[in-house]
């Protein structure tokens, strides 16, 4: 017969007719090669006219292809069947109880159930396949997430128990062969939690409102002043504002009322907070999230001072340390908050020091050259401007004093410095104690400073300056200079008074010796006294009370009695000692204002011992 089979591949490769066997004159069977691959194979007739019945009558009448015929197909499968795709259907992360997987196949396939798979957990436990559901090529697989955070994977485990139409097993025939890892849920049931409640500001504080930190383990939502409760005890605090920063970090301001005490904040768990999962803060259940936050303490209240009493407050010593005492710490306080007087005059706090461990308990030390002298004596501390504060910044709001009287002038030196010139023109200076300065051959310049110091100047024209304290000054040999210096009169008088006068030795007004007066402080002017008189031999129960007799009569040859006038000086006799008192800008004698030297061994220009009224050059520059 000729060729009038055709066989019509679709998929498969390389097919073709084996042979055709009659089974009667009606009936062939047609035997075909499949070829590779998978697909459909049919066959169909296709007419020539070759095909005749017993009459030689052609198929379909005469004529090409008007009797073709498209016979059926069959579905060839040769290759196993494959998983294409295990994925995830549900949100993730997610945080609920279970959750489905798409399983996918590139072939039709039976068989399939829960003991194909197998979970890949890690940190949950109790996981589980709940079903296995769908047919063909799509399954679902549902499964149960159990419990705690992780990770929950599901993976095909080939066992060849799927199969393809034509039992086929997944992979091929063998276990594994077919395996499959599919993709993996992040689950979340960890609930957010409050990670701290902080305050954001120093504390004690006396601010009108606090602010406070809120931190969350995760990112959240909802968050309100409704979630939040004050611990107060201070009269009209409330939540001012909530306010997000970010996610996980909130910030909550309070309006801190009145009044002195504590405000905390505390979050209070209804939940209402929650995170982007849907679970809320502390796990389902109110109060369960509740956190205890940080507090501030509010201090409103001023901080206060107490000098304590020096004791005994009437005494004849000099005063080395005081206590100052406040009510709590404070930062701010030094010495420039304190203020020393005596009679009136401010005593510079000079090489005081002041201390203190606690920034409560004050101490004040190294007082004793500064209230050695005799008079009327008041520390205090001045709140204006102070700079004084308390931890929660309350100023320094009302001032403290104590006073005290010292009988007498003591003598508070402490051993200082020895020091010796050359046989040049040299300058010494001492230190705040009782130094010795030896200035030797040469035109020396020796400068006591504060304390008793000895000054010799030793041959030359030598420039003793005297400081404060009792100094004694001896010029030796050579025309010198005896300097009282200060940056006003008032200091410069004040460097030796009546209660403990400097000492000056081997003054000489023949040979040249002079006083100076220096009220500039530069050594180099000379304000001399208006006036000089002698008062010559004078009584007295004291050396103030012989100063206060030469003031009133000057002048020892004129009769009646005389005044010492503003400016001007006067020597006199006491106690077989000579001395010098230079009145200041106040009439009559200050015990605290005006210069008094012991000068014994003082020679005078001729016929002056005997004279009332000196000339004021011949002793002072």
């Amino acid at each position: 017969m000729p060729q009038t089979w055709r066989s019509c591949p679709l998929v498969s490769r390389g097919a073709s007719i084996s042979s055709i066997t009659p089974v009667d004159g009606k009936t062939y069977t047609v035997t075909l090669s499949t070829g590779s691959g998978d697909g459909t194979l049919a066959l169909n007739l296709s007419d020539n006219d070759s095909i005749k019945n017993a009459l030689g009558v052609v198929l379909a009448d005469v004529g090409n292809g008007n009797g073709n015929f498209v016979g059926q197909a069959y579905t060839l499968i040769k290759s196993s069947p494959m998983v294409t795709g295990i994925t995830l259907v549900n949100p993730n992360p997610i945080a609920a109880g279970s959750v489905n997987y798409a399983v996918t196949f590139n072939q039709n396939v039976t068989g399939v159930d829960a003991a194909d798979f197998a979970l890949a957990a890690s940190g949950l436990t109790a996981t589980s396949i709940t079903s296995v559901t769908g047919s063909g090529k799509s399954y679902n697989v549902l499964v149960n997430t159990g419990n705690g955070s992780g990770s929950l994977g599901l993976n095909l485990v080939d066992n060849d128990s799927i199969q393809n139409a034509v039992s086929l097993p997944l992979g091929g025939a063998g276990a594994g062969n077919g395996n499959f890892t599919g993709q993996a849920y992040n689950i979340t049931k960890t609930p957010p939690r409050v990670a701290s409640i902080s305050r954001l500001e120093g504390s004690p504080t006396n601010a009108a409102l606090v602010n406070f930190s809120v931190i969350f383990s995760e990112n959240v939502l909802r968050v309100d002043a409704a979630d939040f409760a004050l611990a107060s005890n201070v009269t009209g605090a409330r939540i001012d504002t909530v306010t997000r920063v970010n996610g996980s970090y909130y910030t909550v301001a309070v309006n801190a009322g009145s009044g002195n005490g504590a405000i905390g904040l505390n979050l209070v768990d209804d939940d209402s907070i929650l995170n982007s999962l849907g679970i809320v803060l502390g796990g389902t259940g109110n109060a369960n999230g509740s956190f205890l936050g940080e507090a501030y303490t509010l201090d409103r209240t001023a901080p206060s001072v107490n000098i304590i009493d020096v004791s005994p407050r009437t005494r004849s010593t000099k005063v080395d340390a005081i206590t100052i005492q406040f009510a709590e710490a404070v930062s701010g306080f030094d010495k420039a908050d304190l203020g020393l007087v005596r009679n009136g005059e401010t005593v510079p706090l000079k090489g005081a020091i002041l201390t203190t461990e606690d920034n409560i308990t004050w101490t004040l030390t190294n007082l004793k050259k500064l209230t050695n002298r005799r008079g009327e004596y008041a520390l205090s501390i001045s709140a204006s401007d102070s700079g004084v504060f308390d931890a929660a910044g309350n100023p320094l709001n009302l001032t403290a004093s104590d006073r005290w009287t010292n009988l007498v002038s003591v003598n508070a030196d402490d051993l200082g410095i020895s020091r010796r010139g050359t046989h040049k023109a040299d300058m010494l200076q001492g230190t705040d104690d009782a130094d010795t300065l030896r200035g030797l051959k040469g035109n020396d310049r020796l400068i006591g400073l504060d304390s008793g110091d000895l000054l010799i100047g030793g041959a030359g024209n030598d420039i003793l300056i005297s400081g404060e304290g009792q100094d004694t000054l001896n010029g030796g040999a050579g025309a010198d200079r005896f300097v009282f210096s200060g940056a006003s009169q008032a200091k410069a008088l004040a460097g030796s008074l009546v209660d403990l006068p400097d000492r000056i030795r081997g003054f000489n007004a023949i040979k040249g010796d002079r006083f100076q007066l220096d009220f500039d402080d530069d050594s180099k002017t000379g304000d001399r006294p208006k006036s000089l008189s002698n008062a010559g031999n004078i009584k007295g129960t004291s050396l103030e009370a012989a100063a206060r007799s030469a003031y009133a009569d000057k002048n020892q040859k004129s009769s009646g009695r005389q005044a010492l006038g503003v400016n001007e000086a006067v020597l006199f006799n006491w106690q077989n000692q000579s001395y010098l008192s230079i009145n200041g800008s106040s009439a009559g004698f200050s015990e605290d204002q005006d210069l008094v030297v012991n000068i014994s061994g003082l020679k005078l220009k001729n016929g002056d011992a005997i004279a009332g009224a000196l000339v004021v050059g011949n002793y002072f520059v």
